[in-house]
C-alpha cells in the first residue's frame, strides 16, 4: 500500500507515513492537510474526526478519521516529541506535498 511506503525508521518516514494515511484515509485535498492543525482532530462519540475542517469554497465539514490513521498519526506525535496542542502535521517551515 501506498501509504506503507516511507520508512519508519526514521523522522521524516514516520512523518511521511502520517502524512500519506490522512490524505488516503480521510480524503483530504491537499490544500486541506497544509492547513490541518492538531486542535482540529477531536474525538466524538466514540469516533475520532477531524471537525470544523474549511474545505474547498469556503464549505466547513467534519471528516470521520479511521483508526488505523490515527494511530499511525500517533506513531509520528510519539516519536517526534511534539505538542500536539500546538503543531500541525505540515510543519509551516517545511514543504508539505509540493506545497
Amino acid at each position: 500500500m501506498l501509504w506503507q511506503l516511507p520508512n519508519v525508521a526514521t523522522l521524516k518516514g514516520k512523518r511521511d507515513r502520517a502524512i500519506l494515511a490522512v490524505l488516503l484515509g480521510c480524503g483530504l485535498r491537499r490544500r486541506e492537510l497544509a492547513e490541518l492543525a492538531f486542535d482540529h482532530l477531536q474525538r466524538r462519540e466514540g469516533h475520532w474526526a477531524i471537525v470544523d475542517l474549511i474545505g474547498k469554497g469556503g464549505h466547513i465539514r467534519t471528516v470521520p478519521v479511521p483508526d488505523w490513521v490515527k494511530c499511525v498519526i500517533d506513531e509520528w506525535v510519539n516519536a517526534a516529541g511534539v505538542a500536539s496542542e500546538t503543531v500541525s502535521l505540515c510543519l509551516p517551515s517545511r514543504n508539505c506535498l509540493g506545497r
